[in-house]
């Protein structure tokens, strides 16, 4: 299944974290793909709303701290 799944509706995005099981975590793959997605939307003049939502009951838990990257931000 696809981490992240995007829907275009005329000059709206819905883009939802698919990952209900895990609580949706940021991983440094989901934030490089949301990175990618962010920058096709940006180009696109007909958006003008975009919101963010989670599948099922979890919108995102936070950053995946069981990634070595993440742990060692400060």
């Amino acid at each position: 299944l696809p981490k992240i799944l995007v829907e275009y509706n005329q000059n709206l995005v819905v883009i939802r974290f698919n990952r209900p099981k895990q609580r949706s975590p940021l991983s440094i793959e989901v934030l490089q793909m949301l990175d990618k997605i962010i920058d096709e939307v940006k180009n696109r003049e007909d958006i003008e709303k975009v919101v963010f939502t989670g599948v099922d009951d979890c919108f995102a838990s936070g950053a995946n701290l069981h990634e070595s990257d993440l742990r060692n931000c400060t």
